[in-house]
């Protein structure tokens, strides 16, 4: 009646795996300035970076590359032997840590095996590029520039007014705390994933924001994976998976 213009923001929720591609974006930033080689061993940024490899010297840890890492074909194992969740205040460190005192599951290239370790590897490269925390580099390189007006990235759950409440079994409960923030640590709403979506559909650009190039929004929708003949019919971009629905 008074003619006031009402904005529904909507809910903020735990968007899980879609971070990762947020997280692969700020990673072909780096990649864009020149920063990140692709396809070289992630050691050159990470080189505290190891692993134990049982599949000879040319499949062991300096086979372990961004590009390998974004789309899942790096090797790594899939999680902590108790998962993605603990101290949200820990940082990459027991990840890298625990990776040490590991062996790679797969040789990597030779199949697409979905890894929330191998997105905060890359997490941790892109702070250590950033020199930034990973949250608040993410904030600035992405977030704002996206328009992303309610999201974060973080371990425990934001202090925000529009976060939607957690249930299972039919009851209120407390979602723990999310060590892994670079594999599934971005709150977002529906509004905030649609100016990311927006961003794809306009090649990269936001506004007056060139968040990614056109060349590396393609890339990103190029299938990567073509040389792993054991992927099948599974098509994997940066970020993506890439694989028709059934019947389309």
């Amino acid at each position: 009646v008074s003619g006031d213009v009402v904005i529904l923001r909507g809910g903020v929720y735990r968007t899980g795996s879609i971070t990762k591609l947020l997280t692969v974006a700020a990673a072909l930033q780096f990649a864009e300035r020149g920063q990140l080689d692709l396809d070289a061993p992630i050691q050159r940024v990470l080189p505290e970076f190891h692993i134990v490899s049982r599949f000879g010297p040319h499949l062991g840890e300096a086979a372990v590359t961004p590009r390998r890492l974004m789309t899942h074909h790096a090797g790594l194992p899939r999680d902590l032997a108790r998962g993605m969740w603990g101290n949200p205040d820990s940082g990459f460190q027991p990840v890298l840590d625990y990776l040490a005192g590991s062996e790679l599951a797969y040789p990597p290239g030779l199949i697409g095996a979905y890894s929330n370790l191998g997105l905060s590897v890359l997490g941790a490269a892109v702070e250590r590029m950033a020199g930034a925390p990973f949250a608040e580099h993410m904030k600035h390189a992405l977030l704002q520039p996206l328009g992303m007006e309610t999201a974060s990235i973080s371990g425990p759950l934001p202090d925000s007014p529009y976060l939607s409440k957690a249930y299972a079994d039919g009851r209120e409960v407390t979602e723990p705390g999310l060590r892994d923030i670079a594999a599934g640590g971005l709150n977002a709403s529906a509004r905030d994933l649609s100016a990311w979506l927006m961003t794809v559909f306009a090649q990269g650009r936001r506004g007056r924001h060139t968040v990614l190039q056109p060349a590396t929004v393609a890339e990103m929708l190029r299938p990567q994976n073509e040389a792993a003949a054991l992927d099948l019919d599974l098509k994997t971009g940066p970020g993506w998976n890439l694989t028709p629905l059934e019947g389309r």
